[in-house]
Formats: structure tokens, C-alpha cells, sequence
């Protein structure tokens, strides 16, 4: 979303990061922007469900993936190094104010794949969360970058999966931990249901699941290791809040998606894998229960999530990459901001002219009504 006067000056060196990374790749045209259909308007009140990430369609990857590497890397400069630094270190420019920190390559250490714990992820896991993006967290899909791009990034990412430690040994991490074994979520027949959840409730507040650790015995995310817990670079994280889960869950909150989750862990987080210690049959009861803690989100608030807003704004408290969206809707009038936000293909409509990019949101008519109003809601819910 467009910034306001008065946030300028302070957006000021993130917005030159942007513009001279796009001077530096302006020289380089790799992939033009595809046209995309439509996006049909939601019925009132309900919002479009995002493809979940195990079901991103991924074809076939190059025999000469690693060829593409040199273009992949211009490509990462133009579009990911303000996040995730040039090298890969997840220090670039924005990383220190999203609200999720960005992914140190140089670790390998990959939240969202198919592979063992501890193992670097297939290709076409990485596909997937590129095509996808991680919109509740702040980084937009790219399924609108040409396949061959999209590739090309991948094979750019693994070379940046080195790490020279203290006493000179280089570590290849592509090499050192390829995936040797494809994980099985399969869930297809399972039922959710009350007794399932049951059991999963007591799983969780128990010894062998120990969630309730981090995540507290309602799953709001306070359990009594929550302030002290740090990912693979010593920065805080926090566990999630499961009562929101269609607005915080990274990457889908279908059953099965909370499943592969238990079931693979997140590498370089406090999330463990459960393979090892409940059996498919208990994590099964485990997901159960979570999705029963959901709590109804309203539509324009899981909309903002879903469609990347919070990543890079907070409404109330302050700035992140974007500025603070308290009192938007009178500062710049629901008119602008409809148009803002409904407009698509020219990326100079993206663009204000203060220079700070907003990632193209794709919304149908109905869905920006649906955001204006939560944002209207939300910022005088501030105001009081």
C-alpha cells in the first residue's frame, strides 16, 4: 500500500535498495510478466481459499538446472535480495523490519519440503514455495515469473547453500544433505472427527506431543517456553497462535498441510518432526485436534493475511516496510485505495511516487471492499 507524506523520509534507504537493484538488472531482461485471467469476485463475506503447497502443480525440472544458475542470480538480485540480502543471509535491507524474518540460505536449512528432517529439499519443493509464496509471512508468489525463470532462481538459491566455517572447511549443503527419501503425508480416506480430536488433545497437552510447551494448552501460541524460543540464527521466534490458523498457517491449513508439517518439522525452527515419536495413527489426532481450535476470522481480516498485507504493514504500533495502515482509509480516501488496490498488469501502477513498491495483490472488486472495510474497523479500533 502507498505510503503517506509524513512516512518518506524514513522509507527513504529501502526504497534506494530497491531502485538500485532494479538499475543494476535494468541492462537484463529476463522474463516478461505474464498476463493473468480475471480473478472472479468472491461471494459476500467469503474468502477465495489460496492453493495449498503440496498441490502446486510442478513440471519437469531441467536436466540443465544448474546452467541457470548465473541467470538466477541476476534474477535474485532484481527480485529477492532486498529480503534475503545478497548473499543469501536473509539480511537484506527489509529483513530487520518484516514481521518474518527471511530464510539464511547460507544454512541450509529449508522450512517447507517433502525430504527428511535435516535433509536440503527436493527441486520441486523449492518450486512450490516459490510459485506459491508465503503471502501470511510477506513474500509474494512468483507464479507469474515464467517457468524457466522460476527454475533458474532455484538453481541461483543452492548455489547460495555454502557455508565456510572457522577453520576453512566448505560445506555444499545441496551435496552434503541431498534428499535421499521423499516423505509420505498421504491422508487421502482420513476423517476429521470428534474423537480423533480428543485423543489428539490429549497427545498435545502430554508428554510424547509436548506442545503445549510452546503452543499452551488453548494453542494461542503462550505456552511456557514461548518467549525464549530462537531459530537457527539466534533470532526470537514465536509459535503459532493455532486458534488463527487460516491467517498464520504458512503454507495452507488444510488437514493435510498440518500433517505434512508434524510430520516433516521445520528445519532451522523450534518445530521438531513427530515422525519419530507419535505414530501416522497419532498424528492424525493431533491435527484433528488443532483444526478444532480454529477460531472464526473475519473475512476482510483473513483476507489482509492471506493476501500479504501483514507481512510488510501493522495497523497500529508503527511501520514495518510499509507504512502504518491506522487511519488509512481517511488519510487517503477509500476511492484511491480501491483503485490502488485493484489495479494490475502496469507495474508503475504498483508504485507510488515515493518509490515503495507494493507486490500486486490481484484482487477481485469484492475482496478490495472486503479489505477497506477491516482496515476501516481496524484502524478505529486503534483510534479508541
Amino acid at each position: 500500500m502507498p505510503a503517506s507524506n509524513t512516512n518518506r523520509g524514513s522509507i527513504g534507504r529501502w526504497a534506494a535498495v530497491v531502485a538500485g537493484i532494479a538499475c543494476m538488472t535494468a541492462a537484463v531482461v529476463l522474463r516478461p510478466r505474464g498476463t493473468e485471467p480475471p480473478v472472479p469476485a468472491p461471494n459476500p463475506g467469503v474468502v477465495r481459499s489460496p492453493i495449498a503447497w503440496a498441490d502446486i502443480q510442478v513440471p519437469p525440472v531441467p536436466e540443465d538446472l544448474a546452467s541457470l544458475a548465473k541467470a538466477g542470480e541476476r534474477l535474485f538480485l532484481q527480485e529477492c535480495a532486498v529480503c534475503h540480502g545478497k548473499e543469501g543471509k536473509g539480511d537484506g535491507e527489509a529483513a530487520p523490519r518484516l514481521e518474518h524474518r527471511p530464510r539464511d540460505f547460507t544454512r541450509g536449512n529449508f522450512k517447507f519440503r517433502s525430504s527428511a528432517l535435516g535433509e536440503v529439499p527436493f527441486d520441486d519443493d523449492l518450486y512450490r514455495t516459490i510459485t506459491r509464496g508465503i503471502p501470511v509471512a510477506g513474500m509474494p508468489s512468483y507464479a507469474d515469473l515464467a517457468e524457466a525463470d522460476r527454475w533458474a532462481l532455484i538453481a541461483h538459491v543452492k548455489t547460495l547453500s555454502r557455508r565456510q566455517f572457522d577453520d576453512g572447511d566448505v560445506v555444499d549443503y545441496f551435496e552434503a544433505r541431498r534428499p535421499t527419501n521423499r516423505i509420505s503425508y498421504d491422508v487421502e480416506g482420513r476423517q476429521v472427527t470428534k474423537d480423533a480430536a480428543k485423543r489428539g488433545a490429549e497427545l498435545f497437552r502430554g508428554e510424547r506431543g509436548g506442545c503445549i510447551l510452546c503452543h499452551g494448552p488453548s494453542g494461542r501460541g503462550d505456552g511456557i517456553s514461548a518467549n525464549d524460543l530462537k531459530d537457527d540464527n539466534d533470532l526470537p521466534v514465536r509459535p503459532a497462535d493455532l486458534t488463527r490458523g487460516p491467517a498464520v498457517l504458512k503454507t495452507g491449513c488444510e488437514p493435510k498441510d498440518i500433517f505434512r508439517i508434524l510430520t516433516n518439522g521445520m528445519c532451522g525452527t523450534p518445530m521438531p518432526s513427530f515422525r519419530g515419536n507419535l505414530t501416522e495413527d497419532e498424528r492424525w489426532d493431533v491435527v484433528c485436534f488443532v483444526t478444532s481450535l480454529f477460531e472464526p476470522i473475519p473475512a476482510g481480516e483473513l483476507l489482509y493475511a492471506r493476501a500479504g498485507c501483514k507481512g510488510c504493514h501493522k495497523i497500529g504500533g508503527g511501520e514495518r516496510i510499509g507504512p502504518d495502515l491506522a487511519g488509512v482509509t481517511e488519510r487517503r480516501g477509500e476511492s484511491f485505495l480501491r483503485g490502488w488496490l485493484s489495479a494490475s498488469g502496469n507495474p508503475q501502477a504498483r508504485t507510488p511516487p515515493d518509490g515503495t513498491p507494493t507486490p500486486k495483490c490481484s484482487l477481485a472488486p469484492g475482496e478490495v471492499d472486503l479489505i477497506l472495510g477491516y482496515l476501516r474497523d481496524a484502524g478505529a479500533g486503534v483510534r479508541k
